[in-house]
């Protein structure tokens, strides 16, 4: 299941997960990053717990007596969220947790439905590749070079619903995820949005969120609209307080 942001996935989880439990299926969600299982479900696990992997890629046996072969053993439907960050070995090594599971190393898939949801855009796996390594090399490692990936079934929420009443820009959105815009598709869709300094005092408001790409724009930006905000006898620089090393910053606030 794969979905833009905003287009409804972690709602489509849900929707999913009270579907099967009325049909008495045993359903079970897990996550490839502890930072959103709460967002997901206060059930939800890691994936790495759930199939009991090393996180150095190893697959030790499970006893078919314990307690966490029994479960996965009677689990029918296994939903895993935020897909993008699984390298194809953890994938590869779920399907041996399956093997073991079922005794089946052919079809691994056949006794359970195993639902991943995400998005290839965001979140990329975690590889162990150098960052000066060319991207094409980094791709090898997604998840969708496993070789059952194509065999796959595939669904796409293509709809933000944050931006359900501009078409023009979902489908915008949708192009860029995919491929690399050309320049002429950025301007069409994006002149209109830009604010220059001259504008800038026209979008102060609880509607606009003005976006700049560079730290040092982000600073220029806020002093701009800082200054027309208020005169300059109410404004003063006060020192935050960090636990961050050796990070010198301050900012402008209204006395």
């Amino acid at each position: 299941m794969l979905g833009i942001p905003s287009s409804g996935k972690t709602f489509f989880i849900r929707y999913l997960t009270e579907y099967y439990m009325l049909l008495e299926k045993k359903v079970i969600l897990t996550i490839t990053t502890r930072c959103a299982t709460s967002r997901l479900s206060s059930k939800a696990s890691i994936v790495h717990n759930t199939f009991h992997i090393q996180c150095k890629r190893y697959v030790w046996p499970l006893q078919e007596l314990s307690v966490e072969f029994q479960i996965l053993k009677e689990i029918d439907i296994i939903i895993i969220d935020v897909m993008s960050m699984m390298m194809s070995t953890l994938l590869q090594n779920i399907e041996i947790r399956l093997w073991q599971i079922e005794n089946d190393t052919n079809e691994p898939y056949y006794f359970k439905l195993v639902i991943l949801v995400g998005d290839h855009a965001q979140l990329p796996a975690i590889c162990h590749c150098h960052l000066l390594d060319t991207k094409n090399y980094c791709q090898k490692h997604y998840v969708y070079h496993v070789i059952d990936w194509n065999s796959a079934t595939y669904h796409t929420l293509k709809t933000s619903i944050k931006h359900v009443e501009d078409l023009e820009y979902c489908s915008f959105f949708n192009m860029i995820r995919c491929q690399t815009p050309i320049k002429q598709e950025i301007s069409s869709i994006l002149n209109n949005c830009h604010i220059d300094e001259d504008l800038v005092e026209q979008y102060i408001d609880d509607k606009t969120t003005i976006l700049c790409t560079h730290q040092k724009d982000i600073d220029y930006y806020n002093n701009l609209i800082l200054h027309k905000k208020f005169p300059i006898d109410q404004i003063y620089a006060i020192q935050l307080g960090t636990n961050a090393r050796n990070v010198e910053h301050s900012i402008l606030g209204e006395q």
